[in-house]
């Protein structure tokens, strides 16, 4: 089982757990004892009622401390894997969904080419990059929706059907 973190730069944020600790360092009492005969019992009792009302200083730091750490966690996305690192390299099978733009924008011509024929390319260079076992499928990005293209494994079908396309009228 390993660990990773989607933003690893939160965990900067468990740094903060020494705040509490200097703030609880700091404001330790120093107390000067002056013992005198008959105030020292009632002070004696005083100190026994207060010390059973008043929570522990060292539990509120504990759960001060274990809430910013666990905050900082949270926000690093913490991604537990079980079967390795190998899930996350290139080769891995995996499902994705393609959003083409084919807003009337996407026509404006770039470069003799339209942006919308330069998506297209980007589109079939990332769908050939996936490895073999990895399905795919293309959403249009123009009001409503629509898929062009349902779960495929089938490169070719998707270029035929994406070099025959063009911008639609529509807007995003």
């Amino acid at each position: 089982m390993s660990l990773n973190f989607l933003s690893p730069l939160y965990l900067f944020g468990l740094l903060g757990m020494t705040i509490p600790i200097m703030v609880h360092l700091l404001t330790r009492r120093q107390q000067k004892h002056l013992r005198f005969s008959a105030v020292h019992l009632l002070l004696q009792s005083q100190k026994r009622s207060i010390k059973r009302s008043t929570p522990n200083r060292r539990f509120l730091l504990f759960i001060r401390c274990l809430g910013i750490a666990l905050l900082s966690l949270a926000l690093a996305n913490p991604i537990f894997s079980f079967s390795g690192p190998s899930d996350f390299l290139p080769n891995s099978p995996s499902a994705n969904v393609f959003i083409l733009d084919d807003s009337y924008s996407m026509g404006t011509l770039a470069d003799q080419k339209s942006y919308y024929t330069h998506a297209v390319d980007a589109l079939l260079d990332m769908s050939q990059s996936l490895s073999s076992e990895s399905v795919y499928s293309v959403v249009s990005a123009s009001g409503p929706a629509r898929v062009l293209l349902d779960w495929s494994t089938d490169s070719s079908k998707a270029e035929k059907l994406l070099k025959l396309s063009q911008p639609s009228s529509r807007t995003t």
